[in-house]
């Protein structure tokens, strides 16, 4: 944690030998150094208090946000009586345990944003306390009646109008802790809006010793990897074999040792992915049936978004998708899924014969992934066949020019769809129209 080649190091700031052959810390100068530089980015305060939360066992967490400040408010259990006296020992010693030590890290670290005001509430009836924390590490003690929740973190700025690049920083800690929070065993609302415990194309999984949930990547992966979590907060993100389909395994390890910026750990847990084969596939068949439900919307959106030139009925086929179409929010968790299933079926395909004597391979080659400008939906059977029996298969790739002249050519996406019907097809592929970007 202490550099000495750092420029703001001097020698002794820290302690010095002591006659009795121990060593005498120099207990502000520990502080200042702990303020400075335990939290690489000092936006990850809020991270710090999300931890703090979840180890005292909270089941809900409130985050609300504003132009005035922001509050962070738990249930579980409060914080202990004599950590108010000298709140900053349980960053030394960690007096207070482990939720005192997590609260006090982000607590010190939110000065360096630039905030003025730093209060944390905790207790019940006339025992509630407050406690304010000045930029010097100096501290306030006084009775407190703010809320309900057993613990409230808070910061505030003494000025009515925060200067816009404070605002913005306090904006970018909110985000990544809503990014980066998973696995808390708690609610977390923010602003009014409970965030979901999975994501929609997730299912549960219990693998090396810890449980989660495994999910389709939320980004485009040539690996799996395993996201590991300490007390709600993402730690780390391990990647996996490549002989593995790419998928996220979101695993819970309350006892993962992190490093002293806690944004990473010591050493990575291993046989992380032992079996990590098996819960991909155990995830395509969990959503394999109800995408195949909605790949035709997904498909046709995705059709809609790869054409380049809007004549009069495209615009009311475009209008008329606008209305009565899926969300935004069901398209981009449906692209999402619909993408990976086409990935599996690049990685675990190998022929109709040879994969007919497995149920989810032959559910792959059966379900409809693709699309002709025709509008009509596709498996990769029907385009196997189609192949055989008159080659070669033509494809356009990318955006779309309207009117296009080949209705019957199938579309891809992008070159990943197009690489699996020339691994799948019997014959060539042949590519008559490409606009990619």
């Amino acid at each position: 944690m202490v550099n000495e080649r750092d420029p703001g190091y001097t020698p002794g700031v820290l302690g010095e030998p002591h006659s009795s052959g121990g060593w005498k810390v120099d207990r502000e100068g520990a502080l200042r150094k702990i303020q400075a530089y335990q939290l690489e980015n000092p936006e990850h305060f809020l991270l710090s208090w999300l931890r703090g939360a979840v180890a005292s066992g909270a089941r809900r967490i409130s985050l609300a946000t504003g132009t005035s400040g922001l509050r962070l408010g738990f249930d579980g259990h409060p914080l202990p009586p004599d950590l108010f006296e000298d709140p900053l020992q349980a960053l030394l010693t960690g007096d207070g345990g482990q939720p005192a030590r997590y609260l006090m890290q982000g607590a010190v670290a939110c000065h360096r944003l630039g905030l003025t005001t730093v209060e944390l509430s905790s207790g019940a009836g006339a025992g509630r306390k407050r406690l304010e924390l000045m930029p010097d590490l100096r501290h306030l003690t006084s009775p407190a009646n703010d809320g309900a929740e057993a613990t409230v973190a808070a910061v505030r700025s003494s000025f009515p109008l925060w200067p816009f690049g404070v605002r913005a920083r306090l904006a970018a800690a909110a985000r990544r802790a809503v990014a980066e929070f998973g696995l808390g065993r708690c609610a977390f609302v923010c602003d009014g809006k409970e965030l979901p415990e999975l994501p929609g194309s997730g299912a549960r999984l219990a693998l090396a010793g810890r449980d989660g949930f495994v999910a389709v990547p939320a980004r485009q992966r040539s690996r799996a990897a395993a996201i590991l979590y300490r007390h709600g907060v993402r730690a780390a993100e391990i990647e996996g074999p490549e002989d593995v389909v790419p998928v996220e395994l979101h695993l819970r390890d309350d006892a993962l040792p992190l490093d002293l910026a806690l944004k990473g750990v010591v050493r990575e847990p291993e046989r992380l992915f032992d079996g990590a084969a098996q819960e991909a596939r155990r995830l395509l068949a969990e959503i394999l049936p109800g995408h195949v439900h909605h790949l035709q919307n997904l498909i046709h959106s995705e059709v809609v978004r790869a054409r380049t030139w809007a004549g009069g009925r495209f615009s009311r086929w475009l209008t008329s998708w606008k209305s009565y179409g899926p969300s935004p929010a069901f398209e981009r968790e449906s692209d999402r899924a619909g993408r990976w299933i086409r990935l599996c079926a690049r990685r675990l395909l190998v022929g109709p014969g040879p994969d007919a004597g497995d149920p989810l391979r032959k559910a792959l080659w059966e379900a409809p992934l693709f699309t002709n400008l025709e509008d009509r939906r596709l498996s990769l059977l029907d385009l196997y066949r189609k192949t055989a029996e008159r080659p070669p298969l033509r494809a356009i790739v990318g955006r779309v020019p309207y009117p296009f002249d080949d209705s019957g050519a199938v579309w891809c996406a992008d070159n990943a769809d197009l690489e699996l019907l020339r691994a799948r097809m019997p014959a060539a592929v042949d590519v008559i129209h490409r606009i990619q970007g």
